[in-house]
């Protein structure tokens, strides 16, 4: 029985030794309670038990249940737990023996004539103490009991004295065992999109339902809840960094590929993943990993020396962005090196052009100061810090306000490896919805109809910085005449796949209609990866717009994407100081955005104004798909449009235009006229024919 007894003291010691003391939270909390509940039963094998003890235990069991049980609390219950647990060793080990010790130790005439020196009393005192020592260490499970006691009841201490209440409050409510997730893993408790985000939640649905999906984790908004004290305590972030690299790590077992190792590189894109959607407000990084070296050592693969060097600028960029560097700075030194290079393309310049305008990028940032860390590691750590922080940046802040969305939902953080969108000229990324805008029965069924780019990475297209290519033929002869291929034609192979993906999710699985970002990295059906699903905006619409009069064609400007049936005569505008100077002067007109691009840092001016005009962008990019979600006319990457934002002007053929001038936009037809005409509305019949 002893050598039992023995067995089982040391199962108890390691599992006390397991919790960690270094900070207070729910999971520790959790631990404490398993523990001392193992005590409690260990110590009724041997026929101990106390009332008070049970009932305080009990008490601790109910308070892990309530968020708002305070730390003082959480102190009284320990401390009256340590005075049970010193009543158990009174009552069973102390004064039980303390009469019996009365009459014993006076009849040892040995220790007396050992402590001459002593009295009596003392001599008694001496014995006696050391005999109860001696009894409880000896007796099963109540000393380490009473030192796990000490040990909470020091840890406590330790944290009043260092941290402000509030901080106290989050560590105790901070549970590390809700803070990760990966992709291809079931976390019950967390797989919801109030932890893990909409974008992480349906992406771990479409990698149980076996589409092809990149391997990667989530940092969940638990993380994000209590960012702050895992800043400011050491030990919660050196666990918190740990968990990343055993993430990282299974990734590198399921790709055969070593973050940070220059031979065979794994990349990462880290972005924001909200459980409602903030479309391109947020901080979004690209090819993270990459440093001088890895990019050197990845452009020496074979026919990897442009895609090295281009992954390499993207990452520079969004680095040097999300430290508060404006995009022109890059857009600029890219046109500077197509204008010394003679190209009229990004996708033109050699692989030593590209590399040269990598370096250019990095100079950018040494000449704003912003640090670019080279170690890969320390760069994943930062790029999810700033994800993180985004949060709270102008645009996020500008988006929620509008949309009335609270600011307590906070962030989670989607880290996938990356697609190589950009490996050649048959690979690419773009974005599809599974029915077309301009359909007027959207239970009709898939009518796909998107925009994608060759040579590109993820956020290419949604950002709306360049010229898009459309998806079906029927989109091409409607609306992208211009254009030489849709991805129907060109790659037959990849569309057949992105449409099965499609009828999959609605047909078989039961979504509701999907707004699809895609990227793959050949000709090969095997290669095309699905990056985010959310439900597409579908409107009923009841009635329609059309011209009174219709305008004059010798009155038409050009021609874009128009990603609405909507009509709109207004003026021009180029920025929020013009908007507000036609609200004041003007008031009642309605005012159309005109912009280069539909880059998401916009996306505050498309809420002031009634309509959006750009010269570049696809029908699919964050702030087009807003613009239309708000109800606002828009046209998108207008044929031979020169948006001139420095002195307020935008030119399309012979004609210049400038802030206040009448313009109209035709979303059904993409068609851009000068001046002002009636628009009437009359009841919509969905049935009738396109």
């Amino acid at each position: 029985m002893y050598r039992l007894e023995r067995t089982a003291a040391r199962v108890m010691t390691n599992c006390v030794a397991k919790v960690n003391l270094d900070y207070i939270s729910a999971r520790t909390i959790r631990h404490i309670y398993e523990v001392l509940g193992a005590f409690k039963k260990g110590l009724a094998l041997d026929g101990i038990s106390n009332q008070g003890f049970d009932s305080h235990l009990d008490m601790l069991g109910y308070a892990m249940s309530s968020p708002s049980f305070s730390f003082e609390q959480y102190v009284n219950l320990f401390e009256m737990m340590t005075k049970d647990i010193h009543r158990i060793m009174s009552e069973y080990f102390i004064s039980v023996f303390e009469g019996p010790l009365e009459t014993i130790i006076p009849k040892l005439p040995r220790a007396y004539e050992n402590n001459k020196s002593l009295k009596e009393k003392e001599v008694f005192y001496q014995i006696s103490e050391r005999f109860f020592r001696d009894h409880l260490a000896a007796a099963f499970l109540v000393q380490d009991l009473d030192q796990f006691m000490t040990r909470i009841h020091n840890a406590l201490v330790t944290i009043k004295s260092k941290y402000t209440d509030e901080a106290i409050q989050s560590m105790m409510t901070y549970d590390p065992d809700l803070t990760f997730s990966a992709l291809n893993r079931e976390t019950p408790p967390i797989d919801n999109p109030v932890f893990l985000g909409a974008k992480a939640f349906f992406l771990k649905k479409l990698t149980a339902y076996h589409f092809n999906v990149p391997p990667g984790f989530i940092l969940t908004t638990e993380v994000f809840r209590h960012k702050d004290i895992l800043r400011s305590h050491p030990q919660m972030m050196l666990e918190l960094n740990l968990q990343i690299k055993a993430e990282i790590a299974a990734i590198e077992t399921q790709t055969h590929t070593v973050f940070g190792d220059p031979d065979k590189p794994l990349f990462f894109s880290v972005r924001s993943g909200s459980s409602l959607s903030l479309p391109g407000a947020m901080k979004t990084f690209l090819n993270v990993g990459m440093n001088d070296e890895i990019a050197q050592r990845f452009s020496e693969s074979p026919d990897m020396a442009w895609t090295a060097w281009d992954s390499y600028r993207r990452l520079l960029q969004s680095w040097g962005m999300a430290f508060g560097i404006e995009r022109d700075a890059f857009d600029h030194a890219i046109q500077e090196a197509k204008l010394r290079y003679h190209v009229a393309n990004k996708i033109d310049f050699d692989a030593d052009q590209m590399k040269e305008v990598a370096f250019d990028y990095k100079a950018i940032l040494k000449s704003h100061d912003v640090y670019f860390e080279e170690d890969p590691f320390k760069q994943m750590k930062i790029a999810i810090a700033t994800v993180i922080d985004s949060w709270f940046s102008k645009n996020a802040g500008e988006y929620r306000k509008h949309m009335q969305i609270a600011g307590g939902w906070g962030t989670a953080v989607l880290v996938q490896k990356m697609i190589l969108g950009n490996k050649s000229k048959r690979s690419g990324t773009g974005v599809v919805f599974t029915s077309s805008p301009f359909v007027k029965n959207p239970s009709a069924g898939i009518t796909l109809y998107g925009d994608f780019v060759l040579c590109s990475q993820g956020e290419d297209v949604v950002s709306g910085l360049v010229h898009t290519l459309p998806i079906t033929e029927k989109q091409r002869q409607a609306h992208y005449k211009e254009s030489p291929l849709s991805l129907e034609s060109g790659f037959p192979k990849i569309y057949a796949k992105l449409r099965e993906n499609a009828v999959k999710l609605i047909e078989t699985y039961g979504f509701a209609h999907q707004d699809i970002e895609f990227t793959f990295e050949s000709d090969d059906a095997a290669d095309l990866y699905l990056l985010q699903i959310r439900n597409q905006n579908l409107k009923n619409q009841k009635t329609q717009l059309y011209f009174e009069t219709s305008p004059p064609l010798h009155k038409v400007l050009g021609r874009g994407i128009g990603i609405s049936p909507d009509l709109l005569s207004g003026v021009l505008a180029f920025d929020y100081e013009d908007i507000l100077h036609i609200k004041e002067e003007m008031p009642g007109k309605k005012i159309i955005l005109a912009r280069p691009d539909t880059v998401p840092d916009d996306i505050p001016l498309i809420f002031e104004c009634d309509g959006l005009l750009t010269a570049r962008g696809g029908a699919t990019s964050h702030a087009a798909v807003t613009a239309a979600n708000l109800g606002k006319a828009c046209i998108v990457g207008v044929t031979n449009l020169s948006v001139d934002e420095l002195n307020k002007t935008c030119t399309i053929g012979t004609h210049q235009l400038v802030v206040g001038d009448p313009v109209t936009l035709n979303g059904q037809n993409g068609q851009l006229f000068h001046g002002h005409y009636k628009i009437v509305e009359r009841i919509f019949d969905k049935y009738e024919e396109e």
